[in-house]
């Protein structure tokens, strides 16, 4: 399989904090890779840092081969790089149909449309709701509108942060099942996920950061029941339980 992205000793955070003390991982194109750890492990960073949002120090990012280091948001979504950031990030006093056309800005109008039918097919509960305003969908439909709106570029790489938080059960599993289903058909996914059982349990490959650096990486279906996992994530939590009772 070809490599859609690659991270080479990557050295990074937000101006002097250092966040990212030399990742290094590759995702092969049409899976799903899953980054998971400990709160403070640099999950998040990781993805900014491939977005054009965090600062890179040192190291490489390379995008189907070509270095994107340091490379802008807006040119990233050019070269069909999709960013999903944490929480809610849709326009509330918009309509679904308006919050689409934001993900399409940088194409020509004669497209639009085009794509605008490409995804309301795809994301059947979306369309139903194509003239309510944002605000009164549910968070899974909210969700499912950020998503689609980062499709409207057609991206090759999707990267998400967090799509299970402030879901019920239920709805995450919808997402997760959605996800899945967008990789069968080629789209390349990192992800971030504090619901490691489940994403783990949709992910071809699981990378494990710990302190800002990969732990563990491989088969995220072999990775879920080993030990390894439990030492990082009980460590963690030991670690800070102890920073606490310092203060």
């Amino acid at each position: 399989m070809s490599l859609a992205l690659e991270l080479k000793n990557v050295v990074g955070g937000y101006g002097p904090l250092r966040i990212l003390n030399g990742v290094d991982f590759a995702v092969e194109s049409g899976t799903i890779t899953t980054l998971v750890g400990p709160n403070g492990a640099g999950k998040s960073t990781v993805l900014k840092a491939i977005f054009g949002q965090a600062d890179v120090h040192s190291g490489t990012i390379a995008l189907a081969g070509k270095d994107i280091t340091r490379t802008p948001p807006r040119t990233l979504l050019r070269q069909r790089v999709a960013f999903v950031p944490q929480g809610r990030n849709v326009f509330p006093m918009l309509s679904v149909c308006a919050n689409l056309r934001l993900g399409a800005t940088m194409l020509p109008k004669s497209e639009i449309e085009v794509r605008m039918n490409e995804v309301l097919t795809r994301f059947p509960q979306v369309a139903e709701r194509i003239d309510s305003q944002a605000s009164a969908l549910s968070g899974g439909e909210q969700k499912q509108l950020e998503i689609a709106r980062a499709l409207m570029l057609r991206p090759s790489v999707l990267l998400i942060d967090e799509p299970s938080i402030g879901l019920s059960p239920i709805i995450a599993q919808q997402v997760f099942t959605l996800l899945r289903e967008l990789a069968g058909k080629g789209l390349t996914v990192l992800m971030v996920e504090q619901n490691v059982k489940r994403a783990l349990a949709i992910s071809d490959i699981a990378v494990v950061l710990e302190t800002g650096r990969v732990a563990l990486s491989g088969d995220a279906h072999a990775l879920l029941p080993d030990p390894r996992m439990g030492r990082i994530f009980v460590g963690a939590s030991t670690a800070a339980e102890t920073t606490a009772a310092a203060h």
